[in-house]
């Protein structure tokens, strides 16, 4: 194995690892983009000229490094306590990833279609071994793999857990479901796939992973019905029948789950409800309280905001108080409007080539699918993102960085 494809391989590993272990194995995943990163110089030496990048695509990932790099030194000089601890994600993985998408070859896109599959399937299974670890089946071997980041709350007529790789399943719920809809044959994987996903959800209890799938769905049927507007002859087909036939059977599991009792069903309407209750539930207090102290903190500098790593009057974390749960509006507070504008106009470019992707007549039918399918997840981790700060964490950063290094792909080549 020469030693891009070896690269190839290990930035494989680490987009299993991160979608799998989140917030763990940073050991390993650290270990792996370095010999990443070598592989990339040893290229960069031995064949320079092969190395070639979308200038579009540079200049842009450029400026985000550029403002990540100047708001932390902003922020440095303000005193601000994680002005230099924000650098990695704001200033340097962007122009980083940007870099190592040399290693991106056309028809990848179809290939990372079937790799979702397998990666969505590890990631169910590790969550089912978790839940078995919870309960003695291992000697809690494999619970002690997530130490004190994971939480198990057990009752007698209920069972919750939190594990970080949930949250990937934002992006997986939609994924399986479009793909469902969306496939040229009815795969049966998708299906199953995406009710193991629903089961995972319902013991979670994670409330943003309702909503941010539902506004989704109804996100992604927005964009498409604007899309048939700028391509109306490369329509997209969805199949009717495997519509009405997966909500049947999401309802019917759903309520087969609840009769047979493996899930308290006033515990979990109690849980959607609370996503609403801004006066009593503790979780969206804090969030309230935060979003005061934002709010109050950006009125005083709308323009270029505290500077990266500032802390606002309330922080709900003592050791980083410069976090935030609500991401976009902790974003305008630390780097001001222009910015939040300026990243703002980076995300909808990437929402409009994934677009064009969907609907250009040219691309194979697995790479299109895999476009409809990332969109989709795509918009469900936005949205969850406004209340979780995961684009912000390095294991949550490949929601970016793949559609990335697909235009980068496209402009270079014409294909995906």
């Amino acid at each position: 194995m020469n030693i891009e494809a070896f690269s190839r391989l290990l930035l494989l590993a680490i987009l299993m690892l991160s979608i799998v272990f989140p917030a763990t194995l940073q050991g390993i995943k650290i270990v792996l983009l370095t010999l990443v990163m070598g592989g990339f110089l040893i290229l960069a030496v031995k064949r320079p000229f092969q190395m070639r990048w979308s200038k579009s695509v540079l200049i842009i990932s450029f400026i985000f490094s550029l403002i990540g790099f100047i708001w932390s030194l902003y922020g440095e000089g303000l005193g601000n306590p994680g002005a230099t601890r924000v650098l990695t994600v704001m200033a340097i993985y962007p122009m980083l990833f940007t870099l190592l998408g040399v290693f991106w070859k056309p028809g990848d896109a179809a290939k990372l279609q079937k790799a979702f599959l397998w990666f969505g399937f590890i990631l169910i299974l590790s969550q089912g071994l978790y839940i078995g670890s919870s309960f003695g089946l291992d000697g809690g071997v494999f619970k002690s793999l997530y130490g004190d980041i994971a939480v198990v709350d057990q009752g007698d007529d209920y069972f919750l857990f939190t594990l970080p790789s949930v949250a990937s399943l934002i992006f997986f719920l939609p994924f399986f479901f479009i793909g469902f809809l969306f496939d040229s044959k009815f795969n049966v994987k998708y299906i199953l796939l995406f009710l193991c996903s629903v089961v995972i959800v319902m013991l979670t209890g994670r409330r943003a992973i309702y909503l941010s799938f539902g506004l989704s769905m109804l996100s992604f049927c927005g964009i498409i019905a604007v899309g048939k507007i700028f391509f109306p002859k490369q329509v997209p087909k969805i199949s009717g029948p495997r519509l009405m036939l997966l909500c049947a059977v999401m309802i019917a599991f759903i309520l087969f789950l609840l009769s047979m009792g493996l899930q308290n069903k006033d515990l979990l309407l109690n849980n959607f409800q609370s996503i609403f209750d801004f006066q009593s539930n503790e979780s969206n207090l804090e969030r309230k309280f935060q979003y005061e102290a934002l709010k109050e903190g950006i009125s005083q500098n709308v323009i270029i905001g505290a500077g990266a790593g500032a802390a606002a009057s309330y922080s709900r974390s003592f050791e980083q108080p410069w976090a935030y749960e609500l991401f976009y509006v902790s974003v305008i507070y630390h780097y001001g409007i222009l910015c939040f504008l300026v990243y703002l106009s980076g995300i909808i470019y990437l929402v409009w080539r994934q677009l064009k992707f969907i609907f250009l007549p040219a691309l194979d039918h697995q790479t299109r699918l895999f476009s409809l399918c990332f969109l989709a997840g795509f918009f469900s981790f936005l949205i969850a993102t406004a209340t979780n700060p995961y684009i912000g964490k390095f294991d949550y950063m490949w929601i970016i960085f793949i559609p990335v290094m697909m235009v980068n792909s496209f402009n270079l080549t014409n294909e995906v």
